[in-house]
Order: C-alpha cells, then sequence, then structure tokens
C-alpha cells in the first residue's frame, strides 16, 4: 500500500494482462537489491539494466530511459557540471548506477551513500554537502512529493543514463515472457500512455503550443467534445486491444521456436506453425487433416498413451519427454507439453500440443552421464584419497580410496569428524596451515599423519584448491590426499641404514652395532619388535639375541635353542635357509611348543629372515614380530630382506676381523721368509712363502726377489725403500707382488738388514705375509661407507674428504673450483607414481650422464634422494673465466639431463634444477660451502 508511482502502476498493469499474482515489497533499494541476489524476491519492478547486473538477472524491454541529472542547491552551488567536481562532496544512492558511474570515474573518495533518494537531497539540502547524482525523474518526484524547494536540478545532463526494465531471475524464461507479453498489452490497449501521461509530464520540461493555449481559453469547448467523443474512445480502445492481441496471438504461433500443433477434439491436426514443419519435415498442408500417430516412433508402448490420456482427461494437461519420427524416418527426442481446450460446458474443442526438440540435449546429456560416469571410476578407482568440503571446510564427499588411507568411512568423515584421524602431533599444523591458505587464497599443500585406531600411521601429502562457479562464486574446496608413507619408511631407512655403515667403519662391538640395528629398524615402524638370533659356529643353536624390546625371560627362553622345521618362526628359518611368515601365532603348527610363551610376551605375528654369509651360510636370523596377527605387504618383505642383509654385513666384517687377528698370530711363527745375500741373491725361502707366492726354494733360490714383482711399482718406490733400509736397516709396507701363476696380490712385506759383528751388512731377512683378504674386506667396508650403494658414486663423507684437500690446494695455486649442486625435479611424483624401482633405474641413469658430462679428475657424487653434487677443481685463476667454465659444463649438464629416461617400458621426462657456488679456499670450509647453496630455478651461478 506504500508503494506508487510510474513502474508501480505499470507492474499492475501489466501482471492483470499476463494473469500473474503478486506481492509488493518496499525496502531501500540496496537491500531489495541484495533480496533479489540472494533468490528472495522473483521480480523487480524498476532496475536500471547495465553490464554487472545482466550477470544475475534477465531484463524486460525497457520501459523508460532516464537521464541522470545533477541537483545543487538554488543560488548557493559553484558547480555547473561535472567539470567542477574536484574536491567536492556528493551523494549517491546505494549500489545505484549514478553510485557506479560516480566510482567508475574516480570520484570514490568524494561520495556519501545514502539509502533513499529524500535521504539525500534533505542531506544537500541541510548544507553539508555540495551535489547529488541522481536520476533526473526521481529526484523530480522526490522534490514534489516531500515539498523540498531549495533544490533544483542543473540544465546540463550528468554522464549516466538509466534503462529501467522489468527483471527477473537469471535463466526464468517463462516468467521473462509472461512480464514482456503482459507489457507489450499495456502499449495498444493505451494503458501506457495513460500512466506515462500521468506520472512523467508534470516533470518534464516543454514550451507551450497554440493547442494548450486553446486548450487554457475554450475549457467549455473541450468539455463538449470529450462527452461527444467518449462512446467512440471506448469503442476504439476496446477494438485496439482486441486487434493486438489477435496480432500477438498469431505473431507468437508464427514466430514461436517451439513446434505447435492444434488438433480438433477427434485428434485430427487443423494446424501446425512453421517450427513445427521445420522439426518434423512435415508441410502445413500434408500435417493438416492427420493424425499425429503420423510421427509415431513405435519406441513407446500402449501403456505410454494410455497413461497420457488419463492426464488428460484428468487434469487437461500432460507434459513429458518422448520419441517420435521425422517424415524422412529420422528418430528425434522432443519435451512435448498437451493441453487441453473445453468449452464452458466442459466439451473438449481442441488439443494443443507444444514440443521442442531436444535431441542435441539428450546427446548431450548423453556424453556428460558418460564422462560424469568416467569421472566417477576415476575417482573410485584412483591410487589417491580425493575428498570435497563447503565453503567452511565441512567435509561433504571422500572416495574409497581417503577412507582405506585414513581408516574412517564418509559417514564418520563428514563435516569436522576426518580431524579425528590426523596424528595428535600434526592436528596443530594442519589446522594452521588450512586457515593461512584460506585466508591467503592460495592452494593448500603440506605433508602430515593420519592414524588408524589400531596404532597404524600413513603418512600423506595433502593437497587441495578452490572449488568456483562459471560466475566466480566461491563452491567449496576440492583436494587430495596421497599415500606417501613407503616413500618416508624408505628415506629413513636409507638414512638407518647409512648411520649402520659408519658404525661398521669404527671399532664398536658387533652386540652394539646389532642393537643399533635393531632399534632402527623399531623406530622407523612402530608396531615392529625386532630381533637378532646368531647361531654358534656349526649352525645348530642359538647362542645370542640381540632384542632389547623384548621381555627378558623370553630371550632367555631362546638361547641355546637347537634350530629345527617347527621351533618357532626362526629356527624353522635357520634350519632351512627360507624366509618364514607367520601371519598368527596362536593357529600355526611352527609355534605349536611356544604358543604360551608368545602369548605371556604379547606376541601374536612372527616374520623371519635367514642371515646368510657371502658363501651363502646361515649366520642367524632377523625376526620381526607383532602384538597382533599381521600379513606381511611387498614394503615388509624387502625391509625384511635389507634387514638381513645389513646384519651379515656387520657379522662377517667381524669375522673377518677376528680372521686377521689369527692370521697374523699364525704368521708370527708361519710368515713367509726369504734371506738374501748382501747381493740380494735368495739363498732361502721357508715353506710359508712358498704357499703364498707358489714359488718352490728350487724355483727362486740363487735369484733376485724381482721374480716377484708385480709392474705395479715404479723405480721410485724402490729406490725409496732401499734408501730407507740403508739408512734405518729396515722397511715396512705394503707392496703388491706376483705369484707363480701370475696372479698379483697385496703383501704386507717387511725387510730387515743383518748386520756381522763389524756392523757390516752381510744379508737380508724378508718377511712377508698376504693380505688379500684383509684388503678385500678393508676395500668392501670402505666402500659401503664412501660409495654409494645404488649409483656407484662417491656419498657426501668422500665429498667432504676430497674437499678438504681440493680447498688447500685452490688456495695454494689460486685456481679456482666450483661445486654444482642438482635435484631432480619431481622425483616424489614418479616414486609414487610409478614405484621406488623405476625411480632407482632413473638415479642410476641421471649419474652416468653427470659422470659423462665432466672430467676425469673431478668428482661427482650422490648426497642421497635425488640430491647430486659436483666438484670442478682446477678452473681459472680469474672468477669470471671460472664461472664461464662452471656455466659450460652446468648448461652439458642440463642439456643431457633434461634428456628422456627409459625406465623398463616407461619414457619418463625430468627436469634439473641446479645451483652453483665457486670457491677459492680462502675462509671457507667444507661444511659451509656444502650448506651455502641448494639447487635453484633457473640455473644461476653464485660467488
Amino acid at each position: 500500500d506504500t508503494a506508487d508511482g510510474f513502474t508501480v502502476d505499470l507492474w499492475k498493469a501489466v501482471a492483470a494482462e499476463a494473469g500473474l499474482k503478486y506481492v509488493i515489497r518496499v525496502l531501500p533499494f540496496h537491500e531489495i537489491l541484495q533480496e533479489f541476489k540472494e533468490g528472495k524476491i522473483d521480480v523487480l519492478i524498476n532496475l536500471a539494466q547495465s553490464e554487472e547486473r545482466h550477470h544475475f538477472a534477465d531484463f524486460t524491454v525497457p520501459h523508460v530511459i532516464i537521464h541522470g541529472a545533477i541537483f545543487v542547491r538554488k543560488g548557493e552551488s559553484k558547480i555547473h557540471s561535472e567539470d567542477d567536481f574536484a574536491g567536492k562532496s556528493m551523494i549517491v544512492l546505494k549500489a545505484d548506477l549514478a553510485h557506479d558511474y560516480a566510482v567508475s570515474k574516480g570520484w570514490d573518495k568524494q561520495l556519501v551513500l545514502v539509502d533513499t533518494a529524500e535521504q539525500g537531497l534533505r542531506l544537500l539540502a541541510s548544507g553539508k554537502h555540495d551535489a547529488m547524482l541522481l536520476s533526473k525523474l526521481a529526484g523530480m518526484q522526490t522534490l514534489r512529493d516531500f515539498k523540498i524547494s531549495d533544490i533544483a536540478a542543473l540544465d546540463v545532463k550528468a554522464g549516466f543514463t538509466q534503462k529501467f526494465s522489468f527483471a527477473v531471475q537469471k535463466g526464468n524464461a517463462d516468467l521473462l515472457a509472461k512480464i514482456n507479453e503482459g507489457l507489450a498489452l499495456t502499449k495498444p490497449s493505451g494503458t501506457f500512455d495513460v500512466l506515462y501521461e500521468k506520472w512523467f509530464r508534470p516533470y518534464e520540461e516543454k514550451q507551450a503550443t497554440f493547442w494548450e493555449g486553446l486548450r487554457y481559453l475554450s475549457p467549455i469547448i473541450l468539455i463538449l467534445l470529450s462527452f461527444a467523443a467518449y462512446e467512440f474512445y471506448k469503442r476504439r480502445i476496446e477494438n485496439k486491444r482486441a486487434a493486438a492481441q489477435l496480432a500477438l496471438s498469431a505473431r507468437v504461433f508464427k514466430e514461436a521456436r517451439e513446434a505447435i500443433m492444434i488438433t480438433d477434439a477427434d485428434g485430427t491436426i487443423i494446424d501446425v506453425n512453421p517450427t513445427f514443419c521445420e522439426i518434423t519435415g512435415y508441410s502445413r498442408d500434408e500435417a493438416i487433416g492427420q493424425n499425429p500417430r503420423i510421427l509415431n516412433s513405435g519406441k513407446h508402448d500402449a501403456e505410454f498413451f494410455a497413461a497420457m490420456w488419463a492426464e488428460l482427461k484428468e487434469y487437461g494437461y500432460w507434459q513429458s519427454e518422448m520419441w517420435n519420427r521425422k517424415k524422412d524416418g529420422e528418430l528425434y527426442a522432443e519435451q512435448i507439453t498437451i493441453s487441453t481446450l473445453r468449452e464452458k460446458d466442459g466439451k473438449v474443442i481442441h488439443y494443443v500440443g507444444f514440443f521442442s526438440d531436444i535431441s542435441e540435449r539428450k546427446r548431450i546429456d548423453l556424453v556428460l552421464a558418460d564422462k560424469e560416469q568416467h569421472l566417477s571410476t576415476l575417482i573410485s578407482t584412483t591410487p589417491v584419497g580425493v575428498f570435497e568440503t563447503d565453503q567452511d571446510g565441512k567435509c561433504t564427499y571422500v572416495n574409497n580410496r581417503w577412507s582405506e588411507i585414513t581408516g574412517l568411512l564418509f559417514e564418520t568423515a563428514r563435516a569436522d569428524g576426518w580431524a579425528m584421524a590426523l596424528h595428535p602431533e600434526d592436528k596443530e599444523k594442519v589446522s594452521a596451515e588450512w586457515a593461512a591458505s584460506v585466508a591467503e587464497k592460495r592452494p593448500f599443500q603440506l605433508e602430515y599423519r593420519f592414524q588408524h585406531t589400531d596404532g597404524k600411521i600413513f603418512w600423506v601429502i595433502g593437497q587441495s584448491r578452490e572449488s568456483r562457479s562459471v560466475t566466480g562464486e566461491l563452491l567449496g574446496y576440492i583436494g587430495t590426499i596421497t599415500d606417501i608413507t613407503e616413500r618416508k619408511k624408505a628415506d629413513d631407512y636409507e638414512h638407518f641404514r647409512s648411520g649402520i655403515l659408519e658404525q661398521l667403519t669404527t671399532n664398536k662391538p658387533l652386540s652394539t652395532i646389532l642393537e643399533a640395528l635393531v632399534l632402527g629398524v623399531e623406530q622407523i615402524n612402530s608396531a615392529m619388535i625386532c630381533s637378532i638370533l646368531l647361531l654358534d659356529d656349526k649352525g645348530e643353536y642359538f647362542i645370542k639375541g640381540i632384542a632389547p624390546s623384548l621381555p627378558d625371560f623370553y630371550n632367555e627362553a631362546i638361547k641355546g635353542v637347537e634350530i629345527g622345521i617347527g621351533i618357532g618362526s626362526c629356527g624353522t628359518a635357520a634350519f632351512t635357509g627360507e624366509r618364514v611368515i607367520v601371519e598368527d601365532i596362536t593357529t600355526h603348527p611352527y609355534w605349536t611348543h611356544y604358543k604360551e610363551l608368545a602369548a605371556r610376551a604379547g606376541l601374536g605375528a612372527c616374520w623371519s629372515q635367514p642371515i646368510h654369509s657371502s658363501l651363502n651360510q646361515v649366520l642367524g636370523t632377523f625376526a620381526i614380530y607383532f602384538h597382533e596377527s599381521q600379513i606381511p605387504v611387498a614394503s615388509d618383505i624387502r625391509l625384511i630382506e635389507q634387514s638381513a642383509r645389513l646384519a651379515s654385513l656387520a657379522i662377517e666384517r667381524k669375522q673377518a676381523e677376528i680372521e686377521l687377528r689369527i692370521a697374523a698370530t699364525a704368521f708370527e711363527s708361519q710368515e713367509g721368509m726369504l734371506v738374501t745375500d748382501i747381493n740380494h741373491n735368495i739363498l732361502r725361502v721357508n715353506s710359508a712363502f712358498t704357499a703364498i707366492t707358489g714359488y718352490t726354494a728350487e724355483d727362486v733360490v740363487g735369484k733376485n726377489p724381482r721374480v716377484l714383482q708385480s709392474g705395479q711399482h715404479d723405480a721410485n718406490f724402490f729406490v725409496t725403500m732401499w734408501e730407507n733400509i740403508n739408512t734405518t736397516g729396515s722397511w715396512q709396507g705394503e707392496i703388491w707382488n706376483q705369484r707363480k701363476n701370475g696372479e698379483v696380490f697385496p703383501e704386507h712385506l717387511t725387510i730387515t738388514a743383518v748386520k756381522d759383528q763389524n756392523s757390516i751388512i752381510c744379508n737380508y731377512v724378508a718377511t712377508l705375509t698376504d693380505i688379500t683378504l684383509r684388503k678385500e674386506a678393508v676395500d668392501k667396508i670402505e666402500r659401503l661407507a664412501f660409495y654409494d650403494p645404488l649409483t656407484g658414486l662417491p656419498n657426501r663423507r668422500l665429498l667432504q674428504d676430497r674437499l678438504k684437500p681440493a680447498l688447500t690446494s685452490s688456495h695454494r695455486s689460486g685456481r679456482q673450483g666450483a661445486l654444482l649442486f642438482i635435484d631432480m625435479d619431481n622425483f616424489k611424483t614418479l616414486n609414487d607414481t610409478l614405484g621406488h624401482d623405476m625411480g632407482d633405474l632413473m638415479l642410476q641413469q641421471v649419474a652416468q650422464r653427470l659422470v659423462s658430462c665432466v672430467r676425469e679428475g673431478d668428482t661427482v657424487a650422490r648426497l642421497g634422494g635425488d640430491e647430486f653434487v659436483v666438484m670442478l677443481e682446477d678452473l681459472s685463476e680469474q672468477t669470471l673465466d671460472t664461472a664461464t667454465q662452471t656455466e659450460i659444463i652446468g648448461n652439458k649438464i642440463m642439456a643431457l639431463l633434461n634428456q628422456p629416461y627409459q625406465l623398463d617400458t616407461h619414457e619418463y621426462q625430468s627436469t634439473p634444477s641446479i645451483g652453483v657456488t665457486l670457491f677459492n679456499g680462502q675462509e671457507q670450509s667444507s661444511e659451509e660451502l656444502l650448506k651455502r647453496n641448494r639447487p635453484l630455478k633457473p640455473y644461476s651461478l653464485t660467488e
């Protein structure tokens, strides 16, 4: 009741013509506009069109076009046009086009926002501000209605024009069509002109005409003429309306993009429109007089049509999708609506059918359905977990893989329930990173852990990003979690393995090293309890156990047990030399005699791997226990095999040390010996000499010991040796000699000069020891300690050892060197997708390519994972030249590493990232250099 004006009256007329029921709401413009955007309002009856508003609304044809105006105080304003707005305070309606126009002109800091035109004009009249931007019509009407007399509109127009229309929700084509039809009918009926005269003429400035003068001079004549014309006008209006309605109906029938078919009560076609002919292929003449059955496709049974006629009979209306056939026999899908037209007495006179060809839509629907099914299959079978949340981060969907990784079904994970599976130590960091990524509008990415109810821990890399609609509206977040548990375990195990190998280079006791091995595996896999059992020399009994996490009573019970089939997992594995997997101790026959002991220790499963020597002799077993029954996966088998090999290496090394000590003691009385005269002619050899060299006394007596030379030492070596003998009376050291059979071997040689009573040298005595085994053991340990087992490259420790003398040499010679730090991009993705075997294969190929890029005296090392370092020595004394030399090699490396890698049946493309630092040995340590730089993208040089 409080709403009036031209658009309100026009809406009432349009709604009456279109048969629309409505309730009018009156609110400040910006509030009513917001409710419309939220879908709470169906029609805005007076909304100015703009490009931005076309995103959320569909508009009728404009019913009025209003120019903008500048309102100022009469006689006080210094504003005559927009050119005078600089530094002025201007009033605009919130969300009005005048507001948008002012912001586009850069006046936003000068604006004062109000809710209504009355509020703005009264504020202007108070003298607090300089001008108001408003549509001229709204401003003039407000001035009149509220009797504000000291405000006027300037003669010049503002730079914006408003096209006012009725607006409906975007996509509501049916309602838009009804309103446009109603609006069209107000023109021929004269309603529009009457309302326009009523509301707009009082505000339009116009010059008086002759006829207006005549009107004021002759009121009596006009009154008389009006009575005479009334009846004529009334009939004319009725005829115009009827003609307009008839013309509109004919035009709609002809131009409608829906096919229209009209039949009589018997179903005989009496008319069709052009779109019917276009869709079906039948001309109008061919269709008229036919039954609609000429379109029957045969794809619908009698029950379908019986249901159609039943619905038409009961409700007078039927709507559905159906398949029909064109004149040329082609099938097409249509959306059809049939309405029944009746006389006042209810008798059916016509059926009117409207239908659209939806074949293309059906095809698209099928394509979309196929794609949706395909996407659903992909999501359900993908190896990564997929999740979706709403705008507030509440979980709304997870796939099966997500549930497998986290241990939670969707019903539990819904909303915030997923967080209960987070590892307690990771909950805070996950929450903080999620909040930060949302606040900064960036993708979320983090490595963190989930913990199952049974205690199992899974490492994942979680990623997510915003999901937005085509209009940019935030719908929520879509993300994935990838299980990286095995990669984490592999990284941890590699670090742990390197630590064990380093311990092997020390003099630590075997028991200490084996205990570190057991505890290290347990630390990587918290659910595991590990044990190493060693056999006696004959390989018949367990004599020693290293299992700090097992109860003492259990370890004592196992000590001295004779191995054999059925003697638990370890006894059987040691006896057969094969791995034994017992998933459930309570039911397995191997544990029949030890079930009570296992139950007392709380053990439910035991996997045991025999520890083999290099000669395939069983040295003992490496076992993994669990409190509950447990089935191993591939990574578990790999772990137990690697751990057994590591234990074998430690045991054999210590055994080799013992054997060497025993051999050294024996050689004190049974070393190889030879005696020569002053001229170095051999006088005598012992049996140990013959055993070592293969030469009998007959072979060598009277000959020079040069018969043993291998050719691996130059003349300077022997000159130095004899100088030392002649000066000090003796020499000892390692030397490579050659046996009778041609085999070169290392020996420890001691030569002593024997003097007579006059201190004159009369003889030389040499004692020699074959140190082949010791050298092989030392070389093997050194290889493991200083070289990467996967690629054969020097490891970090050897790189540091080589870097120290390189720095010293650089400082002394003045020639600079360089370190190139190399990472392979997306290496983790390769491991996660193709597996660690393919990752190892690629690392080996990277190593080969790097070695081929450098000189023989340069060093290529692997630090771990996909990190490599190239050390270049003896470069230029000039920094610029050194940088150029380094850049050439770096470019060579980049080009070679960018080439595809053939990984079994996969061709894989990976790119490297390289960082460089130069060194000259001044005030630099090897540790500082290795920490100073890391791979950069793109390739760069850093001094």
